[in-house]
């Protein structure tokens, strides 16, 4: 990019954050309006324009709202694409997800780099309304158990009946706060999503917690944004792995998040 492109693109995801940031959390339409503007440009924002962003005082100010705002609109959004599944009892309802091809791919992508551990139970923290990833990993892995983890009720009914349109029902529900687990010893993964701890304060917690919990021999995994992805979403904080042996995945096929693979005694 040009120094004027990158200062346009600034001021561009700046102006569409600090609308968002007044949007009302639940005017889900006008959401999905400014986001459907907001993403593309994230997808194609190199490093220059992330700092300059994430350095921008309108921003940092807005950060924390922003971030909690993007993860109730990725749960409604779930919730509202759950609904018209369970409605027509169609799976291929699916394919009408803003973000289907990309989120697939990014799947894929995480089921590659996992399939050396060999994993036959596996637990998904904050799997939501629509189930995605625990699908993925049960399609890719079917002699695996897998188990996924909400702490909205609602979201539970709705994610086993999903499950079952998707001939699925192996997928165990559970409807529990994962911070109110302690007991992790019978899983040989453990996943932990994006949004689970929406903002960089409950991220700290949400990280210390698991590494806390989880048991050295088991695999710890935790998704954490990543390039422009941090405008939205928020990051796993490295320093609280410094003394661990774990690794970022690198060149994710969708830029704004990637998975840390936390290897303890392995």
């Amino acid at each position: 990019m040009t120094k004027y492109d990158v200062q346009d693109s600034n001021n561009e995801i700046i102006s569409l954050c600090d609308e968002i940031a007044k949007t009302p959390i639940d005017d889900l339409d006008r959401l999905e309006e400014l986001y459907s503007k907001l993403d593309p440009i994230l997808d194609v924002a190199d490093q220059e324009t992330v700092d300059l962003v994430l350095n921008n005082q309108t921003f940092q100010k807005n950060r924390d709202q922003l971030h909690t705002k993007r993860a109730h609109y990725e749960y409604d959004r779930e919730k509202l694409l759950a609904d018209e599944i369970i409605a027509e009892h169609n799976a291929d309802v699916a394919a009408k997800f803003r973000s289907h091809d990309w989120y697939d791919k990014a799947l894929d992508f995480e089921t590659t780099a996992l399939a050396p551990y060999k994993l036959q139970n596996i637990l998904f923290v904050g799997s939501g309304p629509f189930p995605t990833s625990p699908m993925a990993f049960l399609r890719n892995n079917p002699s695996a158990k897998v188990s996924c983890m909400e702490r909205y009720e609602v979201a539970c009914e709705k994610a086993r009946k999903v499950a079952n349109i998707f001939d699925m029902d192996a997928l165990n529900i559970i409807n529990k706060e994962s911070t109110d687990v302690t007991d992790f010893s019978h899983y040989d993964c453990v996943i932990v999503g994006l949004v689970v701890g929406a903002i960089q304060e409950q991220k700290a917690k949400i990280v210390k917690h698991f590494l806390d919990h989880v048991p050295d021999r088991t695999l710890l995994c935790f998704r954490t944004a990543d390039g422009s992805g941090q405008i939205i979403y928020p990051s796993v904080d490295l320093d609280h792995l410094a003394d661990l042996n774990y690794k970022v995945l690198e060149g994710p096929p969708h830029k704004s998040f990637t998975l840390i693979i936390v290897e303890r005694g392995q």
